[in-house]
């Protein structure tokens, strides 16, 4: 007890030359140096607060986390753990290979997967207990919070580097970190082609609406939020000024779930996570305005810190860095969605259900086969073509529903102009596997987080495209795109289903 026992593998991974080399890397097994973070509908994260593991794993800093896929702890039949192993070792080389490629490498963090004896899993999954979200505790999938481990084997993990903290940093010294999330969405209208019984007007309507919007009333009707959206995610794409700073006050006013931000502090092998309530901005403006960044707040009045906060997020918002990963992020979503939303999907998935019989298993088994039979290097070498053919892309798509909106008009039926769809190059001979392939992809960009993470930034800093300054203070801004996993095909009917219930209840919202 109190001593570290550590799970050691070689793993390879690719250095800042771009050479593959062997790495050793070693986890700790101690439970009291690992401390819960987060966990979303998959996984569960827990960063490292224990001695230094840089002489096993610098490349991913002093401080990595580990990701465990809460099914692998929970399934105790073989056959089951056999099918989970492969699908998340898959889920691992889906983002080295394709999305860290299309998305740009500075953007997507480089990870590792590696193994845990399960015996270990259910320990640090249990440890989490109540400071899970409490939608989260008790859920299903989750192991028995007592038991002995009747089955040990060991589980894949995958082993990264802690986003929310500096990479360089060093637990001795004192180092408060402010992470703000956003999730970005949609970052084009898609051309919904088959929809409920409209009138003209409806159409219209409907077809320039934008996903974010679209969905909002009927979130609304079934309680998830109790109030609709005043962000739109084609402002945050727009590359104009003062969408963006509308895109920011929608944010504030209305986060729901696509703005949180986030305080760290790592001191003497101590790390603490709180979440900061972006409806009390001051304890945000603090950060930005206090030199020392010690733990006294600033007598700030509520105005001058809403607009520090407003201000900070539409400075980072504009930098070069976030402008281009915007740009490539919504024109990925786009070329890789040849159905312009899942309606169109739909038939060729029951096409290529038909096909097998109706297995499942064997679909994802297709799919699986074609995106390790170097489908990915295909998609990727596209996208990159795509891009150097069209150079700077201008978002243009503007959504009616949120122009009538801040506008204060009751006019839907002027149709605004929007950006021409993206085909991909090979669409004609692409098969029903590989066009569902595809459209998953662009699934997948749709739900990425951003992680925007500032550190003050202490005496002269080499690379000033990182730096921002925000109230006199200098910071070193990092960004990093998380929430990268890959999606099951067995979602698609749903995803058709919920796209048709929520444009019949805009309508109705809408009066229309």
């Amino acid at each position: 007890p109190g001593q570290s026992q550590l799970s050691t593998d070689v793993v390879m991974i690719k250095d800042a030359q771009g050479k593959i080399q062997r790495k050793k890397v070693a986890i700790d097994l101690n439970l009291s140096n690992w401390a819960y973070i987060n966990d979303g509908n998959a996984n569960m994260v827990f960063g490292y607060i224990g001695k230094d593991l840089k002489t096993s794993s610098g490349f991913l800093g002093n401080c990595p986390i580990i990701r465990i896929r809460k099914k692998l702890l929970h399934s105790a039949a073989e056959k089951s753990i056999k099918k989970l192993t492969e699908e998340f070792s898959h889920g691992h080389l889906y983002i080295e290979k394709l999305l860290r490629p299309i998305l740009g490498e500075s953007y997507v963090s480089q990870s590792i997967l590696t193994y845990i004896p399960r015996s270990f899993g259910l320990k640090i999954a249990r440890k989490a207990g109540n400071l899970r979200e409490s939608h989260r505790i008790g859920e299903e999938g989750m192991p028995p919070k007592e038991g002995i481990v009747e089955n040990e084997w060991d589980v894949p993990v995958i082993l990264a580097r802690n986003v929310l903290l500096e990479v360089d940093s060093v637990k001795n010294d004192k180092k408060v970190s402010l992470c703000i999330e956003i999730k970005p969405k949609w970052g084009y209208i898609p051309r919904i082609r088959h929809l409920p019984k409209t009138s003209a007007k409806q159409e219209i309507v409907l077809r320039n609406t934008c996903q974010h919007c679209l969905l909002q009333p009927n979130k609304l009707k079934i309680g998830k939020v109790s109030e609709i959206s005043e962000y739109c995610p084609l402002d945050l794409y727009s590359q104009d000024s003062s969408r963006i700073r509308r895109a920011v006050r929608g944010l504030l006013k209305t986060p729901q779930n696509n703005l949180r931000v986030f305080q760290t502090i790592l001191e003497c092998n101590k790390f603490s996570l709180s979440r900061i309530d972006v409806s009390r901005p001051a304890d945000v403006a603090n950060f930005f305005a206090s030199k020392t960044q010690s733990s006294t707040h600033l007598d700030l009045k509520s105005k001058i810190s809403t607009d520090i906060l407003e201000d900070a997020l539409v400075k980072i918002l504009e930098s070069s860095r976030m402008e281009s990963l915007l740009e490539r992020l919504a024109s990925a979503q786009r070329f890789f969605d040849h159905f312009e939303g899942a309606p169109g999907v739909r038939m060729e998935y029951f096409k290529a259900l038909k096909n097998m019989n109706n297995d499942k298993e064997a679909l994802s088994k297709k799919i699986l086969d074609l995106e390790t039979e170097g489908w990915t290097n295909t998609l990727v070498r596209e996208f990159q073509n795509h891009m150097k053919k069209t150079g700077k892309q201008v978002m243009y798509d503007k959504c009616i529903v949120c122009a009538t909106k801040w506008s204060k008009r009751n006019d839907l039926t002027a149709e605004p102009t929007v950006t021409p769809a993206c085909k991909s190059l090979v669409e004609e001979k692409d098969n029903t596997i590989k066009s569902i392939s595809r459209f998953l992809l662009s699934r997948t960009l749709r739900d990425i987080s951003i992680m925007l993470t500032l550190h003050p930034a202490d005496g002269a800093y080499e690379d000033k495209d990182k730096l921002i300054e925000v109230c006199g203070n200098s910071f070193i801004l990092e960004i990093t795109v998380v929430d990268l996993d890959r999606k099951d095909h067995r979602k698609i009917p749903s995803y058709a289903e919920k796209e048709l219930k929520n444009a019949e209840c805009l309508l109705k919202h809408l009066k229309l």
